[in-house]
């Protein structure tokens, strides 16, 4: 059966059937519901229905080149083709469902449409000349049964599906480009999407196999599930939820990736083997599996990286471009930043290591790495506000790695105990929790140091210097050992136990305030403000010079000066005070110059070297005895007082350092027992000149020395007890 090509034609009865060939060259009308039958059945020139109440069906073959459902009113109430069909270019219209049952070749763009109808092809749908494929079924259904265009012979142009209902692909698709709108869902179950061009899918897709979708960017733009291995071969755009619902087995982009707000969940692993783009807070999180940016990241949004029992890797800079807004990053294994970051802030957590490789972490806001953290390279800065390190830092070669904390500085645990820095620098304020810090070269800390345990300070060959104040909070301890200098150069209060050992020198340009205060070594150490150890083990100071510009003070205990060097000398600044509790010892070296007042509560003063006195009075008084090599001051007035104790001064040798040198009036105690030297114009061996003596013994008061400087006694006192 065939028509002409010119005009109409208009069936109204409810079926034709042929055993041949139906052609229609012009257009039809259909006046009821049809049904064509034949061995082909063509509608060369389209169709429309009188008002929309029509439908038609194909029995057989069909070729449908014109529009159908153009006119006005013309829509078809459904189209059913039960063989295969090719469909030309133009719109193909309908009020209800098309179904297409058999295959489907695309010889022109072709655009279906249904009022909230379902679209249905139940077997492949090729192109043989790259035609695209629009489908637009409002809130109805659409389902390709099959496969969808051809890799080598029939890919598909365009593949547009517009539905706010559920799109089904159950197998492979093969086109140009793919892209589906907004609402509802769209389900991938055949493994595969191929395109030359891009894919994006509008609404949340959802995959029942392993799949990998193939394109020059795919998008996916409303999330997606299921619970199987996703392979984006190509640039990705990954907005809203990815794997809330049903975690994917794993992710894998081999393109640039534009991660949008929302989260990405996966049970194994994740991998973005390009550059990743962050255009919304993002949160990344794989629940068994690693998780691993290839190449860089950047972004003016925050990422939030969760690896629950794996390792997260960025192998590439971040931030470098665009710099991200807040990074946190949590894994049970690993964290590893290959290259420089820049972020608004940085924080890490989980069990094991953030090894720190691109040399730099910058951040407007704070750092926060909850886990130890190892170093590699040269140098680390670390830029921030605030850098807090809660389980401490190691390089990766003894000596070779240095940390730069630019902003202020919270350590806790452990800094180069397994493998020692090369240098810690700090430039604003630094809290210390409990542990040390070991580096072969320098330390500086510029800021404010505070102690919030016991700390150790170690430089193996450097300096260990801070450029203010120091804290020692709750009386915390600290252990200072460098290999050439200790500064500080603010005060140093609320110490426990300061424990300090220099091969060269130490300077402390504040006050200094401990419960014990201990100096191992030093050629040479200036205290230049007063120094008070309130503890029982008082002040212990060995080193080759030193020297004390204020007060020193031992609350509870006594102070032991050695001068290690033979020529080291030690001397107390003009006018101050130097007072202890049970006792004051110097020995060693070449010289000692005196405070204006040495008082000892109750205990012995040793001075093992010549003594100088300074200023017009001096006062050395104790309840103990006093022992001094030589005591010279030819221009001070000297008040001395051992209470129950001895004094001896000076020997009687031919060393004339090792004489009394002083002027009168000069206050000698009653308990003195011998002196050699010098007293105003007197010289020789020189007694008091009123003794006082107990009589419970035989009174025995200049134990062998001359009795007075005139030798004549010009009072001698008794008392019994």
């Amino acid at each position: 059966m065939q028509t002409d090509d010119p005009g109409a034609v208009t069936i109204s009865g409810e079926r034709i059937d042929t055993t041949g060939v139906m052609r229609f060259g012009e257009l039809v009308t259909l006046g009821a519901n049809i049904t064509l039958k034949g061995a082909s059945v063509t509608l060369a020139g389209g169709a429309n229905s009188t008002d929309e109440r029509q439908g038609l069906t194909i029995e057989g073959p069909a070729t449908i080149n014109g529009p159908v459902g153009a006119g006005a009113n013309g829509r078809l109430a459904y189209l059913t083709v039960d063989g295969d069909a090719t469909l030309g270019g133009g719109p193909l219209k309908t009020v209800g469902e098309q179904s297409y049952l058999g295959k489907v070749e695309l010889s022109g763009n072709a655009q279906l449409s249904t009022a909230n109808a379902k679209v249905t092809f139940n077997d492949t749908v090729t192109s043989g000349n790259g035609s695209g494929l629009t489908v637009s079924s409002g809130a109805g259904a659409v389902r390709f049964a099959e496969q969808v265009g051809d890799a080598t012979t029939g890919r598909l142009g365009a593949l547009v599906v517009n539905s706010d209902g559920a799109t089904t692909f159950d197998k492979a698709v093969y086109a140009a480009s793919v892209g589906t709108s907004a609402g509802g869902t769209v389900a991938i179950n055949g493994g595969l999407v191929d395109t030359t061009g891009t894919q994006s899918y509008g609404e949340r897709a959802v995959f029942g196999t392993d799949t990998v979708l193939k394109g020059s960017t795919v998008s996916l733009l409303g999330g997606g599930d299921g619970k199987h291995d996703l392979t984006i071969d190509g640039n990705a755009v990954l907005k809203g939820p990815l794997g809330a619902n049903d975690p994917l087995a794993s992710l894998t982009v081999k393109g640039n990736a534009t991660l949008g707000a929302g989260s990405i969940v996966t049970d194994g692993e994740q991998s973005y083997q390009g550059n990743v783009t962050v255009g919304g807070d993002v949160s990344v999180t794989s629940r068994q599996g690693d998780i691993g940016f290839d190449r860089a990241v950047d972004g003016g949004h925050g990422l939030t990286v969760v690896a629950n029992q794996g390792e997260v890797t960025f192998s590439g800079p971040v931030g470098q471009g665009s710099r991200l807004g807040d990074l946190k990053v949590s894994a049970a294994g690993d964290i590893v930043l290959d290259g420089p970051v820049r972020a608004a802030s940085v924080q890490t957590g989980g069990n094991g290591d953030v090894l720190i490789n691109g040399g730099s972490v910058d951040t407007t806001g704070t750092q926060q790495y909850g886990q130890h953290v190892i170093l590699s390279g040269v140098d680390t800065t670390l830029t921030g506000t605030n850098v807090q390190l809660k389980a401490g830092v190691d390089g990766t070669e003894s000596g070779k790695q240095g940390l730069v904390i630019a902003g202020n500085a919270d350590i806790q645990g452990d800094v180069g105990a397994t493998t020692p820095l090369r240098t810690v620098a700090v430039s604003g304020a630094t809290t210390l929790g409990g542990g040390k810090t070991h580096t072969t070269g320098d330390q500086v800390y510029n800021g404010a140091v505070t102690l919030k345990g016991d700390r150790d300070l170690t430089s193996d060959t450097g300096s260990v210097i801070l450029g203010s104040k120091l804290d020692g909070g709750n009386g915390n301890n600290l252990n200072v050992n460098a290999g050439k200098n200790i500064q500080v150069a603010g005060d140093a209060t609320g110490l426990g136990s300061l424990t300090l050992r220099a091969v060269d020198t130490i300077v402390f340009n504040g006050d200094v305030s401990a419960y014990r205060v201990q100096q191992l070594e030093a050629k040479t150490a200036s205290y230049n403000g007063a120094v008070r150890a309130s503890g029982p083990d008082g002040i212990d100071i060995s080193g080759g010079t030193l020297s004390f510009g204020k007060d020193v003070t031992a609350d509870t205990g006594s102070i032991r000066i050695a001068n290690t060097s033979p020529t080291g000398t030690t001397s107390f600044g003009a006018g101050s005070t130097v007072k202890a509790a049970t006792g004051f010892t110097q020995t060693g070296g070449a010289g000692l110059t005196l405070p204006a007042q040495l008082l000892v509560t109750q205990g012995p003063i040793n001075l093992g070297v010549p003594a100088k006195l300074q200023g017009g009075n001096a006062v050395i008084q104790t309840n103990g005895d006093i022992t001094a090599v030589g005591l010279s001051g030819p221009q001070t007035s000297l008040t001395l007082a051992s209470g129950v104790g001895a004094l001896r001064i000076g020997l009687n040798d031919a060393d004339p350092s090792h004489k009394l040198d002083l002027p009168r009036p000069t206050v000698l105690p009653p308990g003195l027992r011998a002196t050699a030297g010098a007293l105003g114009p007197h010289t020789g061996s020189l007694a008091p000149t009123s003794p006082r003596t107990p009589l419970r013994r035989p009174p025995s008061y200049t134990h062998g020395a001359t009795a007075g400087p005139s030798h004549v006694l010009a009072r001698l006192g008794a008392e019994t007890r």
